[in-house]
């Protein structure tokens, strides 16, 4: 089962969901104070959702995403900004959280579910479930300045 979280069950539980995140951002950005300050605000406003797998009252995992919008063409997708498994997520649950997802990103008007990952399972997840894992990220340091 996925559920998002509300607002008050984010904040009284954001030190482990910080922990979470430490691990698994995404490549474009780093951990930093700023960086989790602003991931806290913008999931308070409910510009990011957080969401826990649960299979019997145990938490399995934690998703993070927020809705994006490529400005070029004026898609909306849903962005799974992080994803973590605690212990063994199985095939079924994992089915089950995405549908759950594809419902949220339908009536939130968006285009495709999308992600960063390098993480095998997750692919093979994504794979399993008919989706494409076929893109590359590509990314260069930029020098500025120190900031």
């Amino acid at each position: 089962m996925l559920v998002q979280l509300l607002p008050e069950q984010i904040g009284k539980h954001w030190d482990e969901i910080k922990s979470t995140l430490e691990r698994t951002l995404p490549p474009v950005t780093s951990v930093t104070d700023d960086t989790m300050n602003n991931i806290l605000q913008q999931a308070l406003s409910g510009e990011v959702q957080v969401w826990v797998v649960s299979d019997e009252g145990k938490v399995m995992g934690l998703v993070i995403t927020t809705i994006v919008e490529e400005f070029v063409s004026g898609s909306r997708n849903l962005l799974i900004y992080s994803v973590y498994g605690y212990s063994f997520i199985s095939e079924g649950l994992w089915r089950n959280a995405v549908e759950k997802l594809r419902g949220f990103a339908s009536g939130s008007k968006c285009h495709k579910i999308i992600g960063y990952t390098k993480v095998k399972r997750i692919i093979d997840i994504v794979q399993m479930l008919g989706g494409s894992a076929e893109s590359v990220l590509i990314s260069l340091e930029v020098d500025n300045g120190g900031s």
